[in-house]
Order: structure tokens, then sequence, then C-alpha cells
């Protein structure tokens, strides 16, 4: 990009005060100079979308995850809680109720929900 600067703006006039072509010259090179100015901030523009774009998927990829689990009855009368972390790893552990293995689900998505307090 060849920017003219304010002198040389001043220097042009100078030198060709009064001259139709070069003064339409200068405006060509002004013009010329708005369009280079112009492309850089198109591309400017398009590498802030794909940067974006970038930043959105890795929000959702690292974002934790929901805290989801199942309550079943194991053969031996005893109740299975099986939930995923919010980092995604599977866990399981076994109660004698019901309420209680529900009641453990619940405080895990609450904690989760809360940040870990």
């Amino acid at each position: 990009m060849n920017a003219l600067s304010n002198e040389e703006l001043a220097e042009l006039r100078a030198q060709h005060s009064g001259s139709a072509a070069a003064e339409s010259l200068t405006i060509v090179r002004l013009l010329d100079e708005i369009d280079e100015l112009d492309e850089a901030l198109d591309d400017s523009e398009d590498e802030v979308d794909q940067l974006g774009t970038e930043l959105d998927r890795m929000r959702r990829r690292y974002q934790p995850r929901a805290v989801s689990g199942s309550v079943s009855q194991l053969p031996t009368g005893r109740w299975r809680l099986r939930w995923r972390d919010t980092d995604g790893t599977q866990r399981s552990a076994t109660f004698d109720r019901r309420r209680h293995a529900e009641l453990f689900l619940d405080e895990a998505i609450r904690r989760a929900r809360d940040g870990g307090r």
C-alpha cells in the first residue's frame, strides 16, 4: 500500500496546481489506495468471522456438560445409579434404596450446576 502523507499531498498540489490532468492523476491514485484499503478491510473481516466460528466451536467442545443419570434395580434388590459427570466420565454406585440413589443423583446435578460447591 502506498499511503500518501499530508506532506506528499501538499507537494503534489504545489507541483501540479491548476493542472486538470495532474489533479485527475492524484484522484486516481487516491481511489486506488481506497480500493486497496477496502480489500484489506474485507480480508480482516473474513478473518474475524473465521476466528469467531472457531471460538464458538471450541466453547461448545470444552463447555461442561450437564450431569445425567438413571436408576435401575439389580437382581439382588439393590439399586444402581449410573451417571455421567460434567467431563463425560461414566460413573456408577449402588444403594439399598431407590430414593437414596435419586437423592445422590440430585446432589450431583446440583453440584455441577453450582460449579462444584
